[in-house]
């Protein structure tokens, strides 16, 4: 079972996602690691199209993702990119949303890093 205090990574929540199976929480981040930059440049390519339904469905997987790696806060954005983009509406808050999932993203690397570290 890991331990620690994380800004972005929920450790209860990956934990339990895991049953506590390192191997499986090793799996499961190195996945993460893999589908980010995937994430990212389909997200600034469907901005640039303006298929802004593409964005919502790829906000939807990307939650997912991030909720089977305990990156809660992840969640809440890509929530509302979600909602605000199969509306199609506001590109502007959509861009700021996409902006926030990068930051995030980027922080929520180096922690999980760190958990795969001490994993081993």
């Amino acid at each position: 079972m890991i331990e620690g205090n994380y800004k972005h990574v929920d450790i209860h929540q990956l934990n339990e996602m895991a049953d506590g199976n390192s191997a499986f929480i090793s799996n499961l981040i190195q996945m993460f690691f893999r589908q980010i930059p995937s994430f990212s440049e389909q997200l600034d390519s469907l901005l640039q199209q303006g298929n802004y339904y593409a964005i919502g469905k790829l906000a939807h997987k990307i939650k997912g993702s991030a909720s089977m790696v305990g990156v809660t806060s992840l969640v809440g954005p890509m929530r509302e990119l979600e909602s605000w983009a199969k509306q199609g509406v506001d590109s502007e808050r959509c861009l700021k949303l996409i902006s926030e999932f990068k930051n995030i993203s980027g922080e929520a690397i180096d922690e999980l890093t760190l958990i795969l570290n001490d994993l081993d």
